[in-house]
């Protein structure tokens, strides 16, 4: 290619096929590394989707007069039941999410193989439940004291001293939601 673009003697000397074998690699470089990011984007896209298909919200089913949901986790082994009402906190760890309960016994926790966002796929219908921060979902009705302002707002709960922060994004709604939840009850 370089004979017919250049009128040179020394088109085929080493210097000339190392530079453009360079230029080579340097180009084709370019285009997959821009196929690779166009790849994980479609593929990341398609996933959010999967999702939403995969883990719908759950009717609920009423059992002994209490409401219990069942919660679908890729692992089928791993699915399990809980009752919304007594759910305080969760909390995300990777793939796995650190539930706090209350219970008849007291404060109990329990580690789950699920990510925090399947979790909260699930519970949508429960507007008691609100995701308040990327690792943190939190039942409003638990709540016991706000401290901190829209910079550092952290929320403790009645019966645990654990403190969950609210994102800066969702400090207007968590107030709006927390204001309707008192004048309820």
């Amino acid at each position: 290619m370089r004979d017919l673009l250049y009128k040179n003697e020394s088109n085929w000397s080493l210097h000339y096929y190392l530079e453009e074998l360079r230029n080579t690699y340097l180009a084709g470089g370019l285009i997959f590394s821009y196929f690779i990011f166009a790849d994980f984007y479609f593929r990341n896209k398609r996933k959010r989707r999967h999702d939403l298909e995969q883990y719908p919200p759950i009717q609920s089913q009423i059992a002994s007069a209490k409401q219990v949901i069942s919660i679908r986790t890729e692992v089928k082994a791993d699915n399990f039941n809980f009752e919304p009402v007594q759910l305080i906190f969760a909390k995300a760890d990777g793939n796995y999410t650190e539930i706090t309960f209350r219970t008849s016994d007291g404060i109990k926790k329990e580690l789950k193989r699920i990510t925090l966002r399947q979790f909260e796929l699930q519970i949508t219908e429960y507007k008691f439940l609100f995701r308040c921060h990327r690792t943190y979902l939190l039942n409003i009705s638990y709540i016991n004291s706000i401290s901190g302002n829209s910079q550092n707002c952290l929320v403790t709960f009645t019966g645990t001293t654990e403190k969950v922060p609210v994102s800066r994004a969702k400090i207007k709604m968590f107030h709006d939601l927390y204001q309707q939840n008192k004048n309820i009850n």
